[in-house]
């Protein structure tokens, strides 16, 4: 599956059944006016990903982010007690994440679902857990 959209002929359209234009060539999965239009919150972490590789190889990159303090700044006492501008690290800002990893979930047994959720709600302590199964299209 290419993961294309496929459109219908639009009267904007003036062409024979067997062409396209613009106005209903396939759309990528990760079009912002398609995701609007359907009021899709999250684009799948598939469409992500080709977001992230349309243009590139296979892979997708990640930056590698340094956030330590620059040593050996002899202008002000060593940190904790002090820290200037040119020894500081960038600023982060974390985004919301964009995509959605998982589509639909199922359980075979919900009682495992509602064990979890009512040690939550009665102590108000965070849980993990692991989900897994297998993916079906």
């Amino acid at each position: 599956m290419d993961g294309m959209i496929v459109q219908k002929k639009t009267p904007r359209c003036n062409h024979t059944s067997n062409q396209a234009c613009i106005y209903c060539a396939p759309k990528e999965p990760y079009d912002p006016e398609y995701l609007r239009e359907n009021g899709i919150k999250f684009m799948s972490f598939h469409s992500y990903l080709r977001k992230l590789t349309r243009e590139k190889s296979k892979f997708a990159s990640i930056e590698d982010i340094n956030l330590k303090i620059k040593p050996g700044c002899g202008n002000h006492p060593p940190w904790p007690e002090s820290i200037c501008s040119a020894c500081q690290p960038a600023a982060l800002t974390l985004n919301r994440q964009s995509y959605r990893h998982v589509d639909n979930i199922e359980f075979e047994n919900p009682g495992i679902v509602d064990e979890f959720l009512a040690y939550w709600r009665a102590t108000g302590s965070q849980r993990a857990g692991y989900l897994y199964g297998r993916f079906e299209k």
